[in-house]
């Protein structure tokens, strides 16, 4: 945490930032916060770890939902990441993908101009799964292309989904583990006993 002792709102909150001066990433550090229960202090250490983790956002209304979703990923950058991605539905689900920084999907998109609808998700990836690039961005579209999905985590059983997907002659096109989900609920949507998406979950 940057500045001096006298910047923090308390007394204990100060005398503990000298004491983690040097050792800026223990988890002894978080702990003792905690439990005194000080908000501002936590809100300064994960803004200064700045741990790697996904950004997601969606979007619904009457407003061209791609500008908005732009936006929405512009301010979760302090996260970190590799690549981004946004899909917009109006009927037909249209998705843009650029690995690297957040402006080159601005650019790509026209700023969002080129995807019009005023439905969708966005999303900013730290890859775990498949290389950093325009095809293992998230969001994933279903084969059908009627079901995208942006994820956040590791699905530790995916290759066993995929394996089974395969079986069922699905294609896919990723080497994530996130894609199985799309994959996935549009299989469990064509059975006989699904008729809504809340039955396919």
């Amino acid at each position: 945490i940057e500045g001096s002792a006298d910047a923090f709102p308390c007394s204990p909150c100060a005398s503990r930032r000298q004491k983690y001066a040097g050792d800026r990433k223990t988890e002894g550090r978080r702990t003792e916060f905690r439990q005194m229960n000080c908000e501002f202090v936590l809100d300064q250490i994960l803004q200064e770890e700045q741990f790697h983790m996904c950004g997601i956002v969606g979007y619904v209304g009457r407003n061209e939902a791609a500008p908005i979703l732009l936006e929405g990923l512009s301010r979760l950058e302090y996260r970190g990441y590799d690549s981004a991605g946004i899909c917009v539905g109006e009927g037909v689900l249209e998705v843009a993908k650029a690995k690297g920084r957040l402006q080159n999907l601005i650019a790509k998109t026209d700023g969002g101009a080129k995807l019009p609808g005023t439905l969708g998700i966005g999303h900013t990836r730290w890859a775990t799964h498949g290389e950093p690039n325009d095809i293992n961005s998230h969001p994933h579209v279903s084969q059908n292309g009627k079901i995208a999905v942006v994820h956040n985590g590791i699905i530790e059983n995916y290759l066993e989904i995929r394996e089974f997907l395969q079986e069922k002659g699905v294609q896919f096109t990723s080497q994530t583990d996130s894609e199985v989900v799309a994959q996935l609920m549009e299989y469990c949507m064509g059975l006989p006993e699904v008729s809504t998406v809340s039955d396919a979950l």
